[in-house]
């Protein structure tokens, strides 16, 4: 037997490469549908082959000879290139045969996984077959050549469209929609239902990238601890189980946060494994985002294959978490610069402290630029000096720890403590108090904010002004105290008032919002 290996590659640049809803809807089908039904319908006459992993945008199997294997990858490509222009996917196939046994099944997978990372770095990019030039019309929707001209709506005028975007176009089709709704709780009205607008908004919209914690380590190590069939069949079973665990999740957050979002908030982009991208509106993003990681987490807890993977020691930490990222954006700002900053922001949420892998986190920006820019630049100018002069301040509230039960009010007890996600929804809660109520003046925060991107002695200097100016000193010190200088149990210094302040307004619906987030 041999492995062979078929994957999508850069799946977000083909998903948000138009800003146009039913293109990101036909876009995401497209994906989804190469992984599972191309590679079933692919293999359906073709003897010796066994379908191992079949997922969104990715297909491992045996097969019992390479050329079997050649002609599986041949015919989900080629269909790929009739049916999904644009969309980067390559398969591979190992041509050293495993033991009649299979007793080195799980070597043979590694191996094949380097032999097709390598195939990748010789593929020409998708961009190469539609290049755009002086002599050629450029799409209307995308960046890349017009190779057909059709109309959106039938009565409407002809407008020049990329291969690319035609074929995600067609493919947004209400079958697409259903499968999208079908994720949800029936009758929850969460999905957006028409596809020439845009989820619910007052202003601010949000995409959200959730990935799990130590998904591809625990398949690295597989093979570390069990071997043979049963490597085959446990990699089979954890596969589904992700992807059961993920659909579980959100089908849970959508039924926590549906009741006061009202309709069509949600368009969920990519639901595979352990991935998840939604688009939604922004005023129930922290919300839906926390419910998700705390579902995928019970999810997983209690499912019988990650049960079992943690039985045989291939997680690391006997336990399965996840991160998320949210990119607060306006409705009109470019996706694919959205998405990217979320996955950042996933990446960022995993660089917890030491010790504490084993916990959910998510991390969040506010994005008031029109042109975006990597999370890494903003944050490294981002940090001043703290009021006393003597550590780095960083000025933003992330990561933030989603503890496994939403104790509204109780901040669990560990070395996160500091970083949960209650001190986030106080402060939160306390900017958008309003005049009478707020332990702090809305101008005094707004001063605040400013000299806190100073940093250093100015801090500390509007600090002690703020405080006497207050209605209330003693109230106003607890939440300068909470959130303008906080120290965590690493000893790293931080502040959450210029992501509450933008959160605060994000959350109101404000149509426009003069400021800075971290």
């Amino acid at each position: 037997m041999h492995w062979v290996i078929i994957e999508t590659g850069a799946n977000q640049s083909f998903v948000f490469a138009a800003t146009k809803r039913r293109a990101n809807v036909g876009a995401s089908q497209l994906i989804h549908e190469l992984g599972t039904s191309w590679a079933r319908e692919a293999s359906r006459d073709l003897s010796g082959v066994e379908l191992v992993v079949e997922a969104s945008g990715k297909a491992i199997a045996l097969v019992a000879d390479p050329s079997i294997g050649r002609s599986l990858v041949r015919r989900v490509t080629r269909r790929a290139l009739r049916e999904a222009p644009g969309l980067e996917v390559w398969g591979a196939v190992d041509a050293q045969a495993l033991a009649p046994d299979l007793s080195d099944a799980g070597l043979g997978l590694a191996r094949a996984h380097r032999v097709h990372a390598a195939a990748r770095q010789a593929l020409p990019s998708p961009a190469e077959r539609h290049r755009s030039g002086p002599f050629l019309e450029p799409c209307a929707y995308t960046s890349g050549a017009a190779t057909a001209l059709a109309p959106e709506v039938r009565g409407a005028p002809a407008r020049p469209r990329s291969a690319t975007f035609d074929a995600t176009f067609r493919a947004g089709s209400t079958e697409a929609l259903d499968r999208l709704r079908s994720l949800v709780p029936p009758g929850s009205g969460a999905v957006l239902g028409d596809l020439s607008t845009d989820v619910s908004n007052a202003g601010w919209v949000a995409v959200v990238h959730a990935d799990g914690n130590g998904i591809g380590q625990a398949f690295l190590t597989l093979h570390e601890v069990v071997e043979g069939r049963r490597f085959v069949d446990t990699l089979r079973d954890f596969s589904r189980a992700l992807d059961q665990i993920g659909r579980a999740a959100l089908a849970s957050a959508v039924e926590q946060v549906g009741p006061s979002a009202g309709e069509g908030w949600l368009l969920p982009l990519v639901v595979g494994g352990d991935d998840l991208t939604v688009l939604l509106d922004s005023r129930v993003a922290l919300e839906f985002t926390a419910a998700y990681l705390r579902e995928f987490e019970a999810t997983a807890r209690a499912h019988p294959s990650v049960q079992e993977m943690a039985e045989l020691g291939a997680l690391p930490d006997a336990a399965l978490t996840a991160a998320a990222g949210i990119a607060y954006v306006k409705p009109h700002h470019p996706f694919h610069d959205a998405y990217e900053l979320a996955e950042q922001l996933c990446a960022s949420a995993k660089q917890l402290p030491d010790g504490s892998a084993a916990r959910s986190a998510l991390d969040a920006r506010v994005v008031f630029d029109s042109v975006g820019r990597r999370l890494a630049q903003v944050r490294a100018e981002s940090v001043v000096r703290s009021s006393d002069g003597q550590d780095a301040l960083r000025l933003w509230a992330g990561p933030v720890v989603v503890p496994p039960e939403d104790r509204t009010g109780e901040v669990h007890r560990g070395p996160t403590c500091e970083r949960d996600i209650v001190h986030l929804r106080r402060g939160v809660a306390e900017v958008r108090a309003g005049r009478a109520n707020a332990p702090v003046s809305s101008a005094a925060l707004h001063a605040l904010r400013e000299d806190l991107t100073h940093g250093g002695e100015r801090i500390r200097a509007r600090r002690e002004s703020v405080e006497q100016r207050s209605r209330d000193a003693g109230v106003a010190r607890l939440f300068l105290d909470r959130h303008v200088e906080v120290t965590d149990e690493e000893g790293v210094r931080f502040s959450r008032l210029i992501d509450l302040l933008a959160l605060a307004e994000v959350h109101r619906g404000a149509r426009s919002v003069d400021g800075v987030s971290a």
